[in-house]
């Protein structure tokens, strides 16, 4: 009789198949060792496995790694979620203990224990245990993460996925976290008055391009929204409890104003205080002594940025001498409550992020660093530790002793997307949801009706890829980091394919034409993976460049040469890389035999057949997008989508369908990605 645990009222798992299934019949495939892993948590519920414990797991236990540990780990937890995202079933990290399965119902006993998370749905809050350190709540050791946009801790809170927990013993239990209040504006910057009295943020109202300050009264619980016409009020940054300063910008101008709480409820207008760049494309402040604030600006977005500091009274300013090296330089600045030190947030090309830590008043010396791989806007930090989005996607925090040293690290995974995370006094403050919802529809030319691929909310659903007649391949984040996933037409059921530990921006996505290589651009380069039982499974192969894609047993990607973007083909049997393009060649995209590409700095499509470059469709500007399919170009603007018939050399604007916002067009049908700008929401973590 096969081995099988309930392990809790949605799934079951079967150790000699070593197959996760649901009441829905959705299966997950474990590796062995996953398998292992999990059949000791299984048989030991409710009891603490010592890393010693589970290294048995392993062949090789006598050399096996923590990380090891960790990563297997973390597999399982995402494969739970993936079948059961209602938190009932927990793999607990017990600090230096080891780890425990809890939330099982397999017998009485079992069933009789009390979930470490659990959503009220009637209450609007979510219970949960935390642990602590031996002197200090983890609530009190978890700073702000401060900025922007891709990306929680344990809760629900009207339909919110939920987030693993860190646990470390004794446990104590918190307050429920809850929704601050309910309105139809995308949120950005969050400040809290350091009193709690008040909490600002920038914002959009759904159909405006204008920002606005909402300001929400946490004693009367009254929210004000304080707009002025066709101008911007971003970066709302206190300088004392009934004080705060804000970046001011309209079509003509761009300045820094001084208000009192009082008057921007009223709608007054402030004292002008000093001027900045009307087309910086991020600006900003920090208070730094109790007269001076500390500005980023950059004049454009190629440009490096300027440090100043400013006297909040006197309007004076103060150049600082930073070492920029190109790029945006210094684009956000977070400076501690104490007023000592500062973070600082750095990129050169948007994709990565340095955050350095400095003293303010010798800002050239670093002295912590870490280097990101995504673009991150934000980051918190306190007098003795910093917090921020790490590269795996959860919140991490790091604790400095007095010279910077890192005493102790911890990590909450995250599973959905998130952003904002803010000090508020001792508690936690930050946003849930996208600042727009992307999802996939499927338009049938011959029934002319939409099938819905994905329709989340507050979640990025894009690069659709048609894998089958029945199956469509897409990128989500509704875990929180990017994974790919396909949906089954006849079924209507959506699957995980990837399980990838590390936060990437993923911007290409191809499959070899037996079905066995998968292809991704990412922001760190092009990665090629095995694909095999339904997951994406090895990492094969990287390679240094973007926009990849498979053609004839090659890689066909671009690459910058000279300061000049060229196509080039890697040879997957003989590992030889070919430069194809001599004039520059930008997306490259494959129809039958043939080539297409684009220039970076040339409008008109390209072909390329035998290694001739032929000019296909000379176009007089750069199209918004275009897709080939069986010898017909489909060049995406504004408003129409013509068709071009590269053998006829004909074309047609065609009417407009649901196909306007099509990103790949075969088996007689296109896929769509649609934008719908959504209201994310604030929710307060109270200790």
């Amino acid at each position: 009789m096969a081995k099988i645990f309930q392990l809790n009222k949605n799934i079951k798992f079967n150790v000699e198949t070593n197959i996760l299934i649901n009441l829905k019949g959705i299966e997950v495939s474990l590796e062995n060792l996953e398998s292992k892993v999990l059949q000791l948590f299984s048989e030991s519920f409710g009891k603490v496995v010592s890393k010693d414990e589970l290294s048995q797991c392993w062949v090789t236990a006598d050399h096996t790694s923590d990380s090891s540990i960790t990563r297997v780990i973390s597999n399982l937890r995402a494969k739970l979620s993936q079948l059961d995202n209602s938190d009932e079933l927990l793999i607990k990290n017990i600090r230096k203990k080891g780890y425990m399965l809890s939330h099982n119902i397999n017998s009485g006993s079992r069933s009789e224990l009390t979930l470490t998370s659990q959503y009220n749905n009637e209450q609007n809050t979510v219970e949960f245990i935390h642990s602590h350190a031996p002197t200090k709540s983890l609530f009190n050791r978890l700073p702000t993460i401060y900025f922007s946009s891709l990306m929680l801790l344990v809760l629900t809170i009207y339909g919110f996925s939920s987030l693993s927990n860190i646990s470390k013993p004794p446990y104590t239990q918190f307050e429920k976290p809850y929704r601050l209040f309910e309105d139809k504006i995308r949120k950005f910057e969050l400040a809290p008055s350091d009193n709690g009295n008040y909490i600002i943020y920038s914002g959009q109202h759904m159909d405006s391009k204008y920002w606005l300050l909402g300001v929400f009264d946490n004693q009367t619980k009254k929210l004000h929204i304080i707009e002025r016409a066709e101008t911007d009020l971003t970066t709302p940054t206190w300088v004392s409890e009934n004080m705060l300063a804000m970046r001011i910008k309209n079509d003509s101008s761009c300045w820094v104003e001084l208000i009192t709480i009082t008057d921007l409820i009223n709608n007054a207008q402030g004292q002008r205080i000093s001027t900045c760049y009307q087309q910086s494309p991020l600006f900003s402040m920090t208070k730094i002594s109790n007269t001076e604030l500390l500005i980023a600006d950059s004049p454009a977005i190629s440009k490096g940025s300027h440090l100043t500091r400013l006297n909040i009274f006197s309007g004076t300013t103060k150049l600082i001498n930073i070492a920029n090296n190109g790029g945006a330089g210094v684009y956000k600045v977070i400076a501690t409550p104490d007023m000592n030190y500062l973070a600082m947030l750095t990129t050169h090309d948007w994709l990565n992020t340095q955050l350095d830590i400095v003293a303010i008043d010798d800002i050239n010396t670093v002295l912590w660093s870490k280097h990101l791989s995504f673009p991150l806007f934000f980051a918190a930090f306190f007098d003795d530790k910093i917090s921020y989005k790490g590269n795996d996607g959860s919140i991490m925090t790091h604790y400095f002793d007095a010279s910077f040293t890192v005493t102790d690290t911890e990590s909450i995974p995250v599973f959905m997307p998130f952003d904002n995370v803010t000090r508020f006094a001792d508690d936690i403050i930050f946003t849930k949801g996208e600042l727009y919802s992307q999802n996939i529809f499927l338009y049938d030319f011959d029934s002319q009706r939409s099938i819905a691929i994905s329709s989340e909310r507050s979640e990025r659903n894009y690069m659709p890829y048609r894998y089958s007649e029945d199956e469509v391949w897409y990128i989500s984040n509704k875990t929180g980091i990017s994974q790919l996933w396909s949906y089954q037409l006849s079924n209507k059921t959506s699957r995980q394919l990837s399980f990838f530990t590390q936060q990437t921006e993923i911007k290409a996505l191809d499959v070899s034409s037996d079905g066995k290589l998968v292809l991704l651009g990412t922001n760190s380069g092009i990665q090629i993976f095995s694909y095999e039982k339904k997951q994406i499974k090895e990492l094969l192969l990287s390679l240094n460049g973007f926009y990849p894609i498979f053609h004839q047993g090659k890689i066909i990607f671009t690459k910058i040469e000279n300061e000049t973007y060229e196509l080039f083909s890697y040879n997957l049997k003989t590992q030889e890389t070919k430069k194809l393009t001599s004039y520059g060649g930008y997306r490259a995209k494959t129809d039958g035999e043939s080539i297409y590409f684009d220039k970076y700095n040339s409008p008109g499509i390209w072909q390329l057949t035998n290694e001739v470059e032929v000019l296909s469709l000379n176009l007089s500007a750069f199209p918004k997008r275009w897709l080939v399919e069986s010898g017909q170009l489909y060049i995406f603007n504004q408003n129409t989508v013509t068709k071009f018939n590269t053998i006829t050399q004909n074309s047609e604007v065609l009417p407009k369908n649901s196909c306007q916002q099509a990103r790949q067009i075969n088996w007689n049908s296109c896929l769509n990605v649609m934008n719908d700008n959504v209201a994310n929401q604030i929710v307060i973590l109270p200790r």
